[in-house]
């Protein structure tokens, strides 16, 4: 799997690099005829060639590593371990006036918390809680079996509920990686529901706290990419449009090794169904991600150490 494939695009720098070495070589030949006639010495005709084109060669291929190294090559493999046979998940709701928006009928908000109470409904045996956020994340329900309780707390969700501004990813994650009970040898899950709309916080220190915890990820986002105009008015008093930015929430979804799901997909539900049972269940096989960049990097860097030292080194036999 390739997670940056626009990378790829630098493997077209190749052909001007390797036109500006084919023209060199060109030049240099010119030169030699010049100093030594119609090549006077065969031996240094075939050693100018020679060098000319393994220099060319690996500091092609240092090129060609690097940019697979830039691509992300990731391969998955299957590691067998123990896993806890159940799970705790944190529902964590973006509650910002963006959500207000109904560009997926009934509504952002409405149909996250209905996503989440049909994740309830099949995985009853589960413990679950709640937190919610703005510019700042507040837990509303700790972990519990008591879904009832749960199921109630979710009904009286609105934006009405916290009064700071803004959409802080960073805060909420937080709040809800710190939720979880301490010392239960469980599965820890955190559902992440926003249109990630307005962003502020910095996501690169939500994945390394995420990591650390060993908490799983899954990230849903709530609005279509056309978006909709809000019941809201901006300073100027004109009309706010609110759209889903996929690309930050696929990121970090990506970057913390977990799932995206898109809530306007009517498979959204069952895909994510897939993943919470699969590693719910008390298998022992776990698909763990390997990323596999050093590999062409190591190999790219021992080809521009050969190139260097081709270029530098005299080769005493003729010169």
């Amino acid at each position: 799997m390739i997670y940056y494939p626009d990378n790829l695009w630098f493997l077209l720098l190749i052909i001007p690099v390797s036109y500006l070495f084919f023209k060199n070589f060109r030049t240099g030949k010119h030169d030699l005829f010049q100093t030594e006639g119609k090549w006077g010495k065969q031996q240094l005709h075939d050693v100018y060639l020679l060098r000319w084109f393994f220099s060319s060669l690996v500091f092609i291929l240092f090129m060609l590593l690097t940019v697979f190294a830039l691509a992300g090559f990731v391969s998955k493999s299957r590691k067998i371990t123990d896993l806890p046979p159940k799970g705790d998940i944190v529902f964590t709701f973006d509650i910002s006036r963006s959500m207000l928006s109904d560009d997926i009928p009934p509504g952002r908000l409405k149909r996250s918390l209905l996503f989440a109470k049909s994740i309830m409904g099949e995985l009853p045996a589960e413990r679950y809680g709640i937190v919610v956020f703005k510019g700042r994340g507040v837990r509303i329900a700790p972990v519990t079996e008591d879904s009832e309780a749960v199921l109630n707390r979710i009904a009286s969700l609105s934006p009405a509920i916290l009064t700071s501004k803004g959409t802080n990813i960073e805060e909420g994650v937080k709040t809800a990686a710190v939720s979880f009970p301490a010392g239960d040898d469980r599965r820890r899950f955190i559902l992440l529901f926003t249109d990630g709309g307005a962003l502020s916080g910095k996501l690169n220190e939500t994945v390394k706290l995420l990591k650390e915890k060993e908490i799983d990820t899954i990230v849903i986002g709530a609005g279509t990419i056309e978006g909709k105009e809000l019941p809201i008015r901006d300073k100027e008093g004109k009309p706010v449009i609110s759209k889903l930015d996929e690309t930050v929430l696929k990121y970090f979804a990506v970057e913390t090794g977990g799932h995206y799901f898109n809530l306007a997909d009517p498979s959204a539900f069952s895909g994510v169904m897939k993943v919470l049972r699969s590693e719910i269940s008390p298998s022992r096989v776990e698909v763990v991600r390997n990323d596999s960049y050093l590999l062409p990097l190591s190999f790219a860097l021992v080809f521009l150490f050969l190139y260097i030292l081709i270029r530098i080194i005299p080769w005493k036999s003729v010169f």
